[in-house]
């Protein structure tokens, strides 16, 4: 098996994922649309939930490295704001693929690892009085001028809509 059979087999993957959901694609319907068999596939990838690891590790990249760059910057909330929509401008297809059906949850290590990204922007955009996670929200009318953030009714930080 060689390389390109894997790139194949990811650019087969994304495409299906993004058209018609994770859960709705079989590894058989990707071994036919590359034009291997299933063992192939899973020759490359040992389940599904390792097609969206290969998929989601740019990404994830991406993700940490624009947050790290950020948080040393002059001004890690623009610089935050920045970085978030380079990264999503840059992976959108994937994070198409997320909204249809959350299929980044699938592997567990790609979910703590994005959640763990969107927590640390998170951090840097609204700032560490913001909730994100722990006790309170942030204070009335926020700091410098901006609107207070804080968890959701009920605790939650709004990281849904990221799939966290």
């Amino acid at each position: 098996m060689t390389d390109d059979t894997r790139a194949r087999i990811l650019r087969a993957a994304l495409e299906e994922f993004s058209e018609r959901g994770f859960h709705a694609t079989s590894v058989r319907e990707l071994a036919e649309r590359v034009g291997v068999t299933k063992t192939a596939v899973l020759y490359h990838f040992p389940g599904k939930a390792d097609i969206v690891t290969a998929l989601a590790e740019p990404l994830l990249d991406d993700l940490e490295a624009s947050m790290t760059k950020a948080a040393d910057g002059a001004d890690p909330r623009a610089a935050a704001i920045e970085g978030l929509l380079d990264v999503w401008l840059g992976h959108r297809y994937l994070l198409r693929m997320n909204l249809r059906d959350l299929g980044l949850t699938a592997s567990k290590a790609v979910f703590d690892r994005f959640r763990d990204g969107m927590l640390k922007a998170n951090l840097l955009v609204a700032g560490p009085d913001a909730g994100g996670g722990g006790g309170g929200g942030g204070a009335p009318g926020g700091g410098g001028g901006r609107p207070a953030v804080g968890p959701a009714p009920g605790g939650s930080t709004g990281m849904a809509s990221f799939g966290c």
